[in-house]
């Protein structure tokens, strides 16, 4: 059965850094229907990522087309459910991929963990090359997240509430608070690594909430065309 997958094989992405090839899923169709942020200001409907995700739609790449990549970012936009339900068949894939090449190192956010708990993908039986992150939005979720072995990331709003003891705050967006351009940054998930390398296990990653950019426009799913107005 196809599966809408859109795969650029070596990304250009500011923030994920020069090489990291990424992966795109449609907003809305992939996603858990709960999502609070589907129709209130999802990032992934913007800009160039919301381009993309509207091909993905009417794409089935393979992730072979990432084959020879040392770093891949699963889901820059979309999920892995399919009728609100997780997408058996999908998930296996990707952790088949990756048992089968173990040079490139993945990582992820999802929705609702306990689904893939529940369908036998526990941390256990994930290859150590992919790092599933469960995008948490309660402090139940969070804590089902910590119980079962996965490192979580989450949302804040309030810039200056206090992290918990394992949280951390991911560097390219603690650059952004503070006033910095995009493009000043020189941080990337690429040589950051906090969401997926070894040595940043046990810490967690909170992300602060971006208000979209008056250049971002926004995309309309259902006509696959830029809306005439700014986000």
């Amino acid at each position: 059965m196809a599966r809408a997958l859109k795969v650029t094989g070596r990304g250009r992405n500011r923030k994920l850094g020069d090489g990291v090839a990424t992966t795109y899923r449609p907003v809305g169709d992939t996603c858990p229907q709960d999502c609070k942020m589907l129709e209130k200001g999802c990032y992934a409907k913007r800009g160039f990522v919301g381009i993309h995700q509207i091909a993905s739609n009417d794409t089935n790449h393979s992730l072979d087309n990432a084959k020879d990549a040392r770093f891949i970012r699963h889901h820059v936009s979309g999920d892995v459910f399919i009728n609100d339900r997780l997408d058996v068949e999908y998930v296996q894939m990707l952790v088949d991929w990756h048992a089968a090449n173990p040079f490139t190192t993945g990582w992820m956010y999802t929705h609702r963990i306990q689904a893939w708990v529940d369908a036998g993908f526990t941390s256990a039986v994930i290859p150590s090359n992919l790092e599933v992150i469960a995008s948490v939005d309660t402090e139940n979720e969070r804590l089902y997240a910590l119980e079962h072995g996965f490192k979580y990331a989450r949302i804040e709003v309030d810039a200056d509430k206090p992290l918990a003891s394992n949280e951390v705050l991911c560097p390219f967006d603690k650059k952004k608070d503070k006033g910095s351009y995009t493009d000043d940054i020189k941080v990337t998930c690429r040589n950051c690594q906090l969401c997926f390398a070894d040595k940043h296990t046990g810490r967690d990653i909170v992300f602060m909430f971006q208000k979209a950019s008056k250049k971002q426009v926004v995309v309309d799913l259902t006509i696959g065309k830029v809306k005439g107005k700014v986000a």
